[in-house]
């Protein structure tokens, strides 16, 4: 991993070899890609590498440690603002 501007948005150094990625809820592989489309060069955002379909009861499970919008908002609100934040944020 190369950088990160926050969860989920990451982007790797390379796309050779190979990891193990853990999912958050459970559930059943239902493709994986297995080459970059021609039409694609390299690896985006936008690039769909693996398609898992949850199990319904995982998903239930895992809203207990979602938060809402307005939970969202509340919880970086008490959080201070870091290093780079502009000085109206901090």
């Amino acid at each position: 991993i190369t950088s990160a501007d926050e969860l989920y948005h990451t982007v790797w150094n390379t796309v050779t070899g190979s990891t193990t990625v853990t999912a958050p809820i459970t559930g059943n592989l239902l493709c994986v890609l297995q080459d970059v489309p021609s039409s694609k060069s390299v690896l985006d955002s936008q690039t769909i590498i693996a398609e898992l379909v949850a199990d319904e009861d995982s998903i239930y499970e895992s809203k207990k440690f979602l938060l809402s919008d307005c939970e969202y908002a509340a919880y970086i609100d008490g959080v201070s603002k870091g290093t780079f934040a502009s000085l109206e944020e901090k």
